[in-house]
């Protein structure tokens, strides 16, 4: 999958990755908004004011707390199978 489309808010960040950049041409895409607020830049500094920072930093932010979003999933999940057997 590739970043397709990145739509940034005062207050949430919309990315969009798919792995056709031709809308009618797309099979699987992955689309995910977060707020600005609490994204962390790294372990220690907040984000700040998004103007501020580069974009790339930005996308890595939001991949981050999307990816922590997952992970929570993927756990949740096996723990409910764990329960099970």
């Amino acid at each position: 999958m590739k970043h397709v489309e990145t739509t940034i808010s005062e207050t949430t960040i919309r990315m969009r990755l798919a792995d056709n950049a031709d809308p009618a041409q797309v099979n699987e895409w992955i689309e995910f908004r977060v707020a600005l607020k609490p994204l962390m830049f790294d372990k220690d500094n907040r984000l700040g004011d998004p103007e501020l920072r580069y974009l790339l930093a930005t996308h890595q932010a939001a991949l981050h707390r999307a990816r922590e979003a997952i992970n929570a999933e993927i756990q949740r999940l096996t723990n409910l199978e764990d329960q099970m057997t």
